[in-house]
């Protein structure tokens, strides 16, 4: 992505409320986001996770509403470079699971103000990486994510297609050594509305990005096999 509106637009588009669906029409739940805040000292240990040249630029709380009852919570850590050479902002987010935690997140759904995560590193499965990339190809958007379970030795990839009212979902899996297909698309995003505070968001970060300008810092790419 090339500018910072272009990186607002692409987060505009991902962090709608959703109701989620299989592929073969089955209710999953449906996922609401709220623009949060994180201490700095899990800033800080996240971000030792990242590349070196990778810049913080927020969080925000996922909650699913599973269709049985059950709440499930995610934290969306948000960071960029900037990649001199082809002038591209290289951005995306580390999704982590959080547990022993609840809030009263539906007070939020018509509010601007961001949720204070009283979390700590403890509330955080770190042993899960889930690392998502945007992108921008012509008027397309998307995103590309790789799962990594290290306990169960799973991997999923995932790609994320983009419209203007949904998301569609396309993966592959790797369990114990052993490929399987699944059916395509996985699972189906509708748009259904946007928490106000993610709109303060997706400001912020392009005043960030401008912010920064001066300051941007080079991506070196790695060997990536062909």
């Amino acid at each position: 992505m090339q500018t910072p509106q272009e990186v607002k637009n692409w987060y505009l588009n991902d962090s709608y409320n959703t109701k989620i669906k299989t592929n073969g029409g089955e209710n999953i739940g449906t996922n609401y986001r709220f623009g949060c805040v994180i201490s700095q000292n899990i800033i800080d240990a996240l971000l030792l996770n990242q590349g070196s040249k990778q810049i913080y630029l927020g969080s925000n709380l996922s909650v699913l509403e599973e269709i049985s009852g059950n709440i499930k919570y995610e934290l969306f850590y948000y960071t960029y470079t900037y990649d001199a050479p082809s002038k591209n902002y290289l951005f995306g987010r580390v999704l982590y699971d959080i547990i022993d935690f609840t809030i009263d997140y539906k007070s939020y759904l018509k509010s601007c103000d961001n949720i204070i995560l009283n979390i700590t590193l403890d509330n955080l499965i770190l042993t899960k990486s889930k690392f998502t990339q945007a992108y921008k190809q012509d008027s397309n958007i998307g995103a590309i994510r790789l799962d990594v379970d290290k306990e169960t030795n799973t991997y999923f990839s995932l790609m994320d297609i983009y419209t203007k009212d949904m998301r569609k979902r396309y993966g592959v899996t790797s369990f114990m050594d052993n490929n399987f297909f699944n059916n395509t698309p996985i699972y189906i995003y509708n748009y259904i509305s946007r928490t106000p505070s993610t709109c303060k968001f997706a400001n912020e970060l392009v005043k960030q990005l401008k912010t920064s300008i001066s300051n941007k810092s080079t991506y070196e790419s790695n060997n990536i096999p062909i």
